[in-house]
């Protein structure tokens, strides 16, 4: 949900509760550059469940990454993902376009349980239902607190860093998509820390969003158990079942909606996905193809790799998907 003119430079930016990561991308005419990339670990707890507790920390770290793997561009395209975050989806009447925001902001309370006045929001139309006899638009709707949001934004300015656009982590899955997975009903899954970020797409178009925590609460009903099988000594287990009955429990609620479809495969990008224990696992317990993403495959034309990107993997996923957002607005 951004309008975008053409950069040189083009930064992923990624804050989750461990560490911060990065990745630069220089355009030069038709070419593409990966030009730096990196990541350094939180040292204080800096941030929880997606939010930024400690500024001037996240700021100091900021500059250390700048400065350890040299990025040279100081615009980032960065994202959130936490319980200040919300994501709806709805039906309005189908009424002008121009006269839309007015429409949501007379009835938010139907669609956003906070005054609008504490939120930043936006929506876009993803579709049209007509079915009934008058006919609706589908609306993704988005809105995040501002005070969470200046928390961010603060840090990042203090570290001399200014915000391009900041999206929704969950939705910004989807600039990932490619080939085959654009026409088909696919989940995404990031595994973060602090966060998990799912989203589902039936054509590229989202259906479904959801930011789940890592925390386990003690009451949490850990189902689908067959998951713990095949997972190492070191994994832990209580997490991996709470993660598969999580997925479960959302897909089954996005396939109790109206005219939605099966769901098709999982892909899984972020922390750990690469143990072929794990996907197999959750193929298992979910009875459905579950492949890792190749963030790589999702850039449509050469990328010519000036520095070793040696390690540059799926776990960075989040960081190229917020960047790839932005080179769909150059013209190449």
């Amino acid at each position: 949900m951004g309008l975008f003119q053409r950069k040189n430079n083009i930064i992923g930016l990624v804050i989750d509760d461990e560490e911060i990561k990065a990745v630069e991308f220089i355009y030069k005419g038709n070419e593409l550059k990966l030009h730096a990339w990196g990541r350094v670990p939180l040292t204080d707890k800096e941030v929880k469940e997606g939010v930024i507790v400690q500024p001037d920390g996240v700021s100091r770290l900021l500059l250390d990454l700048w400065s350890k793997h040299n990025f040279s561009g100081r615009e980032v395209i960065t994202g959130v993902a936490n319980q200040a975050v919300l994501v709806r989806f709805a039906e309005v009447p189908k009424i002008p376009a121009n006269k839309m925001a007015g429409f949501i902001k007379f009835h938010a309370k139907e669609y956003l349980p906070v005054a609008l006045e504490e939120v930043v929001w936006d929506y876009s139309i993803i579709g049209e239902n007509l079915d009934d006899d008058s006919s609706h638009w589908q609306l993704l709707l988005v809105a995040a607190r501002r005070t969470m949001l200046n928390g961010l934004i603060g840090a990042l300015e203090t570290a001399q860093l200014q915000p391009r656009d900041i999206e929704v982590l969950p939705l910004s899955l989807l600039h990932l998509l490619k080939g085959v997975e654009k026409n088909q009903v696919v989940a995404m899954l990031d595994i973060s820390s602090g966060m998990n970020n799912m989203v589902i797409a039936d054509c590229g178009v989202p259906r479904f969003a959801r930011m789940m925590s890592r925390n386990l609460p003690e009451s949490y009903d850990l189902v689908a158990a067959t998951a713990e099988q095949g997972i190492g000594a070191n994994e832990n287990k209580d997490e991996i079942r709470c993660m598969v009955g999580d997925i479960i429990n959302s897909i089954g609620y996005y396939q109790s909606q109206k005219a939605a479809k099966r769901v098709e495969k999982l892909m899984l990008s972020g922390k750990n996905v690469l143990n072929r224990n794990l996907v197999s696992a959750l193929e298992e317990a979910l009875n459905m193809p579950v492949m890792v993403v190749d963030p790589w495959k999702a850039i449509d034309f050469s990328v010519r790799d000036n520095v070793d990107a040696t390690g540059l993997d799926t776990e960075f996923s989040l960081c190229i998907s917020l960047a790839l957002s932005g080179l769909e607005g150059i013209d190449q």
